[in-house]
Formats: C-alpha cells, structure tokens, sequence
C-alpha cells in the first residue's frame, strides 16, 4: 500500500495514472483509459503497450498537519490495459470453446473458427493454447480486482464491503465457471499455467483489503499494533482463510457462510 501527496482533493473511489511513484499523479477516468495530466495543457493521452505508468484507485484519504492530503493507495500498475479488439475477440471465443469441450480438447484451429479468423492470424497473436489460457486469466483477475477495489472504496460499513467484494467478484467468479461441463478443469490448470498470475492478483487483493482495513482502523482510532496485528496481517488472513475454505468445500452456500465468518473475525479484532 502507497500514501502519495496530493496538490488537489482527490475522493476515495477515484482512479488516477501516474508515470512513476515520484511524479505528480493524473486524474483519469476508468482504469487503463485516457489520462490529462494536471495544469499540463497537453492532450489526453492513451497508455500504450510498454508505457511506464503506474494505475492506482484510491482507497481513502488521510488528514495530516504537514501533509494535508495523503491517499492510500491500491497499485494495480502490473494490469494492462484492456487489449485491442482481435485480442478480445480470440480470448471470448477461446472461453467459450474450452468451457464447451475442455482445454485438453481444444485445439488452435478450434479457437481460430471460432474467433473466425485463420489459424495463421491467430498465431500472431497467441503463441498457443497456453498463452491464450494466461491472457484470459489475466484479464478476468483484472476485471475482478478493478471491481472489488470499486467496492472497497464504497462507504458502507467495512464488514458489508469486505463480504460484498468476496461473494459478487470471488465467489460468483468461480461458481460461474463451475456451472460448465469442463469448469473444473479449468480451475485446476491455474497452478500450472498461470501461477504467477494467480499470485500476482492474490497480493493486489491483499493491497485493497488491507487498505480498506487500514482506513477504517483509522477512523476507529483503532491502533491494531497494540494488538499484534497490522492491516496487512488481517488481509492476508482474510485471503488465507478463503483459499482454505475453496479447497474443503466446493458448495457455494459453504463458502459464503465461511466468508461471513471470517469477515466478522476482521470485525471483532477492530472493535475499539
């Protein structure tokens, strides 16, 4: 989790792009879209492939004697931006085709149908079925992660939130996967194929939850250090207990009633 100075009043929620932690921060819209750097006169920009530009959403805002205006941060600089149309159009097709029939089972020229392209145009862009399998795990972790911060940044109460983000854009996520015929198998070959993917989007979920759980421990003049705990702490064993909870059971009301649990646990160790 980052604090970067601001010149301005940002909001909780808001999305910003920047080109290193050091440089002053650019509003932007949505993640990965145009960004107006402040009082630059320059016109909007579009990140490209390779840019060196850092994404962030702010998950709070913190009041300082010296420094007015801190924000905590989600990085989410390691995502990219949403990929060009042919991309989009191949990592659908593949989706639905291996959901269909299974990953084992399908074949390039499968996807290339379905994507109605020709084999040699899909192999410009995808090497084969493996990189096409991490492309669409690293966009569906993106899309996941951008949600669960929008919802961490809300202003419900922090216990509502943490379930919210876990059940609608966790759970749901996988259950959805799970209702096709091969969904199994799918999940199974993360480890294989995309293990560093996986990580990588365990630890942007720790960086949110733990932000949010930081911003609401200072709001509740709740000094967690004195209790052995820290804000990193509490997300890693919220994410720690769901990845456990996933693989004792495979029942969807299981695994909500566990969430709940382990969100009150979050609850009970920041009561002041």
């Amino acid at each position: 989790m980052r604090r970067i100075l601001f010149n301005r009043s940002p909001e909780p929620g808001e999305t910003l792009l920047t080109s290193a932690p050091s440089v002053r921060l650019c509003h932007t819209g949505p993640i990965a879209q145009a960004a107006v750097p402040e009082n630059s006169g320059r016109q909007p920009i579009t990140p490209e492939w390779g840019d060196n530009l850092t994404f962030f959403v702010i998950l709070s805002i913190e009041e300082s004697p010296r420094q007015p205006k801190l924000a905590i941060l989600a990085d989410l600089s390691h995502f990219t931006q949403e990929d060009d149309p042919k991309r989009i159009r191949v990592l659908d097709s593949a989706m639905k085709v291996v959901l269909a029939h299974g990953y084992q089972h399908t074949t390039m020229d499968d996807v290339a149908r379905a994507a109605e392209m020709s084999r040699p145009a899909l192999y410009l862009l995808f090497r084969n079925k493996a990189d096409i399998y991490r492309a669409v795990a690293s966009r569906m972790f993106n899309q996941t992660s951008c949600r669960v911060a929008d919802v961490m940044s809300g202003d419900a109460p922090l216990g509502e939130r943490l379930y919210r983000a876990i059940d609608e854009h966790m759970i749901e996520m996988v259950c959805e996967i799970h209702k096709s015929p091969h969904g199994a198998e799918l999940l199974d070959l993360r480890n294989q194929l995309a293990k560093d993917i996986v990580q990588q989007w365990q630890g942007t979920l720790r960086n949110i939850f733990g932000g949010a759980i930081a911003a609401e421990a200072a709001r509740l003049k709740v000094d967690l250090r004195e209790r052995g705990l820290c804000p990193e702490i509490l997300a890693e064993l919220l994410l720690d207990g769901l990845e456990g909870m996933k693989m004792r059971t495979p029942s969807a009301e299981a695994q909500r009633l566990a969430a709940r649990q382990l969100v009150r646990v979050i609850e009970l160790a920041m009561q002041p």
